[in-house]
């Protein structure tokens, strides 16, 4: 089962789009009628316009975990160019909406990118619905999953075939937004690959549900259907091509527009936007209206495990990010029972060139000379495979004997010289 929309999808989306901007009431009439003749004309000339905003995969290979209830999730690997001697691979979890291009959009803006150059290995994926992971079993119908499929499926999956491909002891997580909400959970479980984890890095990414207080999404939360009938994939790149020169009312809420360019957005909406499943939709609804953040079955209370997290965790948060304030990220902070863990805002009072909204953490234009060096740093001293603990005991054990051995034979020969002098 292909992630694509359907034609209707695409037509629902010009009708959407012209409404949103209808209600807005923030376009003279010209600018209407202009973009009137263009939806009009999409379905001849976007296919002219479609290759000059699609981007190439800069990854090396792609593998596909295969997870138990039948998705194969891809994972985009990137080959260290220098390996760095006893790092361990590096998984990078996109967030809602997304897909692997998150956090892999171009050379520039890549943050597997950027740690491949240094010597780590990295694995990009795209989770189930997203991308080119894909489902092949007996159900050809779309599939309704939610954050929990994510969390028992998609992630024990893929640490599995990291693990399998590069032999390594353990990995290392870094997500953004819910990518790093995965990761919290992941890490908050019981799971055999729990213990995989080495360190946990999670950019803009809330511990709870209960602090939204946007209008807009308050209202999709009180009346899910509203949701249904905008179809965000298709959508995106209907506008991608006048991403540049229409702002949208959104545009602030995602972003800042002084730290990230808009054709940097231009080619996220372009190749990056993912639909969002219903059954996602409706946990995360949950969540934000009863202010509990639990499975579907009620089993797993997400936000009572953070405190079973106890990895090194670094957790960084925009200072003006609206998807997942500050005050949000640091209840992750607090709750969380790891000695080793980090709270940064990045913001100009911080000491940052510029502010960061929620998407300027990963494709910012000072993110990889600010963002990006701090995820590295804690790589370097957290990322590192562990001298393997017996090894060292032996050491020690040697060491002992040995300085022992010489002692005796300090002795022995003090003993000597004063038999010799009587």
């Amino acid at each position: 089962m292909k992630n694509q929309e359907s034609f209707f999808s695409i037509l629902f989306a010009f009708i959407g789009i012209l409404f949103i901007i209808i209600i807005t009431g923030s376009f003279i009439l010209a600018i209407f009628t202009g973009l009137l003749i263009f939806f009009v004309l999409v379905p001849a000339i976007y296919p002219l316009i479609r290759p000059k905003l699609k981007l190439k995969d800069l990854a090396d290979r792609v593998y596909y975990a295969r997870t138990e209830d039948n998705w194969y999730i891809a994972i985009h690997y990137h080959e260290a160019r220098y390996p760095r001697k006893k790092a361990l691979p590096v998984i990078l979890c996109h967030g809602i909406a997304q897909n692997k291009y998150a956090m892999d959009l171009d050379e520039y803006h890549s943050l597997a990118v950027y740690l491949k150059v240094r010597g780590f290995p990295v694995f990009v994926v795209s989770l189930r619905g997203a991308g080119l992971s894909y489902y092949k079993g007996i159900k050809k119908r779309a599939h309704y999953f939610t954050f929990d499929d994510y969390v028992l499926y998609d992630a024990p999956a893929i640490i599995r075939k990291v693990i399998e491909l590069t032999e390594a002891p353990a990995v290392n997580w870094i997500g953004f937004s819910m990518g790093g909400m995965i990761g919290y959970a992941i890490s908050g479980l019981g799971l055999p690959e729990s213990k995989k984890i080495q360190s946990l890095i999670a950019l803009g990414s809330p511990g709870k549900a209960d602090y939204i207080n946007s209008k807009i999404i308050q209202q999709i939360i009180y009346h899910p259907w509203i949701g249904k009938l905008f179809p965000i994939k298709s959508g995106s790149r209907m506008v991608s091509p006048i991403g540049r020169i229409i702002p949208t009312p959104i545009d602030k809420f995602l972003y800042n527009p002084q730290n990230t360019k808009k054709r940097t957005i231009q080619y996220l909406l372009a190749n990056c936007i993912e639909p969002i499943n219903q059954g996602v939709i409706d946990e995360f609804t949950s969540w934000a209206k009863y202010k509990k953040e639990v499975s579907i079955d009620k089993t797993i209370d997400y936000r009572k495990n953070l405190e079973r997290i106890k990895i090194p965790t670094l957790l960084i948060a925009g200072s003006i990010d609206h998807i997942a304030p500050p005050p949000q990220v640091r209840f992750v902070y607090e709750k969380i029972s790891s000695p080793i863990k980090k709270f940064v805002i990045a913001g100009k009072r911080y000491g940052f060139k510029e502010d960061y909204g929620h998407l300027c953490l990963t494709v910012g234009e000072y993110a990889p000379e600010e963002i990006f060096p701090l995820i590295l740093n804690w790589l370097e001293k957290y990322g590192l495979e562990k001298p393997k603990r017996i090894r060292t005991w032996i050491q020690k054990l040697k060491r002992r004997i040995e300085l022992n051995r010489i002692l005796k034979q300090s002795i022995k020969k003090s003993n000597r010289q004063k038999e010799i002098q009587k």
